[in-house]
């Protein structure tokens, strides 16, 4: 089984009721994640939710230090701040997520959100514990 095999089938028995988010690339500091809009929730004006976007950017983080650090070690999230930038219509979501720094206890990652066009969304700063 191949790295992406592995990571899909890691998250999948981790978070079953994300099976809609798949990681589509993977390498050693990045990966590419995308959600089907089906548990999306659209807020008035036919928009992606703010929670939703959030929550793509931080899985595919979750995913990148899971996959960079070791499956077996435990990743929390500790801090975000997230910007967004544009409205996404409910299509899918595709998360990009770039690792600036691993250290022992703690990892650094960009996540990066674009819409089915190709279109920042969203940008987010994530720092997760790794133990």
């Amino acid at each position: 089984m191949n790295a992406l095999d592995a990571l899909n089938d890691l998250l999948a028995r981790e978070f079953p009721y994300l099976a809609d988010h798949r990681v589509t690339e993977l390498t050693d500091r990045g990966l590419t994640m995308r959600a089907d809009p089906t548990g999306f929730q659209i807020r008035p004006g036919g928009t992606v939710s703010g929670p939703d976007q959030m929550r793509i950017a931080d899985y595919a983080g979750y995913a990148l230090v899971k996959h960079t650090a070791g499956h077996t070690l435990s990743v929390l999230l500790r801090n975000v701040s997230l910007s967004f930038l544009e409205a996404p219509a409910p299509r899918a979501l595709t998360a990009r997520a770039t690792l600036l720094k691993l250290g022992k206890r703690t990892a650094e990652v960009r996540g990066d959100v674009l819409d089915d066009t190709r279109r920042l969304v969203a940008t987010a700063a994530l720092t997760y514990t790794v133990r």
